[in-house]
């Protein structure tokens, strides 16, 4: 079977290509010129652009990214808007040939597959979707590799970034994991003295029985283990105080 990261490369590419095939290859050939310009820009300025977003947007790693996101749009959008102005102002009028949409649906094909390079590291960073990424799939660990290297190249620094926020992310899921398994010990220790408690009560109510009876007068043994933690809960017990004592 397929694998569903597969699929979606293939619908990906096939979009883009049929999508460049009405557009021709001359407006193509501008659309990956912006794209690559835009990645450019905002693998050279995001750092400077990172301040921005402080106010509303106080973790680095986080804000560094948006600003890289922010500047590599703005920049295809001003690229094409810059298109439009030119081509009327120049009064061009392109009159596609079949030749010029084959062209086109060719580019098409290397235009979705630079953008599936460009997203393609980030989103293999995603906590829980790496592996769901690698496992199975044919394309992914070749997109992931050559993104991975491209950001490498021209932005290391938002490598770093990238690398920091997800992992800040996965151990935040480690710690949200550790609180449900001390929630369940805790819950479980719990139930063990409140079931103590009661077969304190349980006894005690058998000795007073036996006092008013003093003919069928027995002795009565409470064992310590029906009333307090065993040795296993206790441990379990010193290790949650302790990780709460070192902050998590």
């Amino acid at each position: 079977m397929i694998h569903w990261f597969d699929l979606f490369v293939i619908f990906f590419l096939l979009a883009s290509a049929i999508w460049s095939f009405f557009r021709g290859f001359g407006k193509e050939v501008f659309s990956i010129l912006s794209i690559a310009l835009g990645y450019l820009l905002a693998s050279r300025y995001f750092v400077e652009g990172a301040p921005l977003f402080e106010s509303f947007i106080p973790d680095r790693p986080l804000r560094e990214m948006a600003a890289f996101t922010a500047l590599f749009f703005f920049t295809i959008l001003a690229v094409i808007i810059v298109g439009i102005i030119v081509r009327r102002a120049l009064n061009i009028h392109h009159t596609i040939s079949r030749l010029d949409k084959f062209a086109g649906f060719g580019i098409g094909i290397v235009k979705g597959g630079l953008i599936l390079c460009i997203i393609a590291y980030p989103l293999a960073l995603v906590p829980g979707l790496q592996e769901d990424l690698t496992k199975g799939s044919k394309a992914a660990p070749a997109l992931i590799g050559i993104s991975g290297a491209i950001l490498a190249k021209f932005a290391p620094g938002l490598t770093s970034s990238v690398e920091s926020f997800t992992g800040n992310t996965k151990s935040l899921e480690e710690r949200k994991d550790t609180i449900k398994k001390y929630r369940k010990t805790i819950d479980n220790i719990g139930e063990k003295i409140e079931k103590g408690a009661k077969a304190v009560k349980d006894k005690v109510e058998d000795l007073s029985g036996g006092l008013d009876d003093t003919s069928n007068k027995k002795k009565t043994k409470i064992a310590p283990d029906e009333i307090l933690p065993s040795e296993k809960d206790r441990k379990e017990l010193d290790t949650i105080i302790d990780t709460a004592d070192s902050g998590g």
